[in-house]
């Protein structure tokens, strides 16, 4: 099914706020972006979200790397919403400027994603750097911030070079009892081109159940959406994809769509209806951050390179 960008929602509104802050102050979501309540009601039929939330207290972890160098910080969540108010100011964990061998590889970081596991604190790291992806698993401590050093990086092999983007959410289905399984989809830009890999399952009970890696499952599964090649204006903005920040809120009813074009990020939101999302339901695209105009919008300099958020507890 082909990724429908343009089309509106026809829901009446109910507003959100934006996704980006920094000291506290800059909040990312110039723009009111909403779903209904009918969408929300659609959007939960069949799911059971409070069997496999555990967590008493959550946070939505916000990373992003811009000039090599990587930032983060951490927004409260209370009653399942973000409190983008309270949001830390972000924070550099690594300068792989002034220190290459922080990551693997060499280069600059292209790609990242981040999963959380919602049975604790755990979650794992992927990268594309250079001509290569790696992955680990670490953990948040009990202060609620993120072990970045923790884990141990392994490769996933070559072969990347034409990697834009991607980003990874899950979804996690119920089977019966206490049992669920996790469903992951995974956007992607390869070559200027759009693919999502739809549903396929790499975890139940948040044990791994694949024996290599979710790549090769995720390009087996993909399913091509659009060429920018052809059609560069098939969503805002100028030149490549440089970046993805989709995550899918904390009772799994909306997906939050982010992407950076030229330098500048966009928004929209996407109903999630029988553990799929609705792209042809989603919000109409808002214009949220603007580093050309605004180049200390965001901390560190040059290009937007990569971003990822996920939620985790504290």
């Amino acid at each position: 099914m082909k990724q429908n960008y343009k089309r509106s929602s026809s829901f009446k509104l109910k507003s959100i706020i934006g996704m980006f802050g920094v000291l506290g102050l800059f909040i990312v979501g110039l723009a009111t972006i909403s779903l209904t309540r009918q969408a929300t009601e659609q959007s939960t039929d069949n799911q059971t979200q409070a069997a496999y939330l555990p967590c008493q207290q959550q946070q939505l972890t916000q990373m992003y790397y811009r000039g090599n160098q990587g930032w983060v910080r951490n927004v409260p969540v209370v009653g399942g919403k973000e409190q983008w108010s309270q949001g830390e100011p972000f924070r550099m964990f690594v300068d792989l400027t002034a220190n290459p061998t922080a990551h693997p590889g060499s280069g600059e970081v292209r790609d990242v994603s981040v999963n959380f596991f919602k049975r604790g604190n755990e979650f794992d790291f992927q990268m594309v750097r250079g001509d290569v992806a790696y992955y680990k698993f670490g953990k948040t401590l009990s202060t609620g911030s993120i072990d970045w050093n923790g884990g141990n990086w392994e490769s996933k092999g070559t072969g990347y070079s034409g990697w834009q983007a991607f980003e990874e959410f899950a979804l996690r289905k119920p089977e019966g009892g206490s049992d669920r399984k996790t469903l992951f989809f995974r956007s992607m830009y390869i070559d200027n081109k759009s693919y999502i890999s739809d549903g396929y399952q790499a975890y139940k009970n948040d044990v791994v159940v694949y024996s290599n890696n979710d790549v090769s499952i995720a390009l087996a599964k993909k399913t091509f959406m659009f060429d920018l090649n052809l059609n560069p204006s098939i969503i805002p903005g100028t030149g490549p994809v440089q970046a993805i920040g989709d995550y899918v809120n904390y009772d799994e009813t909306v997906l939050n769509q982010l992407w950076y074009r030229g330098n500048v990020g966009y928004m929209r939101q996407v109903p999630i209806r029988d553990y799929k999302p609705d792209y042809s339901s989603g919000t109409p695209i808002q214009a949220v951050v603007d580093l050309n105009k605004n180049p200390g919008a965001l901390p560190g300099s040059g290009e937007m390179q990569a971003t990822a958020n996920f939620f985790s507890c504290k």
